[in-house]
């Protein structure tokens, strides 16, 4: 008898009960975008470089990685990503890396707040006995030329020098 009553349900149970399936809103939530200026006492290590470049176009940051004495990164994105991709390099094993700015998007630009394209690796002409110091007048041109000169002191604690005279 439980089993006709089962089996008579499964088939007729559509008759008397009406299911709506409600479309999934998505949740809409309005980004932050964000832009960390990450120092580390050096970056020379290829598979670090190669991975900080790779990970930052999969989560889509931008900014771009100057690798040498003193190794300095720049992310900008969605605060969610910008984090995800943080939590990742900063756990590969580094002599010296932290975050030395984190600048917000206070305006809610969004892409627009964004200054650098794709990231990649940055060069300056090479200094030092190993040729691995880059050039901070190099760097400090290129920083005003994307509009974030400003960001030079916060980095290492000295104004630029100025080219008038």
């Amino acid at each position: 008898m439980c089993i006709l009553c089962i089996s008579w349900l499964q088939e007729n149970a559509k008759k008397y009960i009406k299911l709506e399936e409600k479309p999934k809103q998505k949740e809409i939530k309005e980004e932050e975008y964000v832009r960390y200026w990450i120092y580390s006492h050096h970056i020379y290590s290829k598979p670090k470089r190669q991975e900080v470049v790779h990970l930052a176009n999969e989560l889509d940051i931008t900014g771009f990685c100057m690798p040498g004495k003193p190794g300095i990164i720049c992310i900008e994105g969605s605060s969610d990503s910008c984090t995800e991709w943080w939590q990742t390099i900063k756990s590969m094993n580094w002599k010296q890396i932290f975050i030395k700015v984190i600048e917000r998007d206070g305006q809610k630009n969004g892409n627009s707040f964004r200054k650098f394209g794709k990231l990649q690796e940055t060069v300056f002409q090479n200094r030092g006995p190993k040729f691995n110091h880059m050039d901070m007048g190099e760097f400090l041109k290129y920083l005003e030329k994307h509009e974030v000169g400003y960001v030079f002191k916060d980095l290492f604690g000295v104004e630029p020098k100025s080219e008038e005279k």
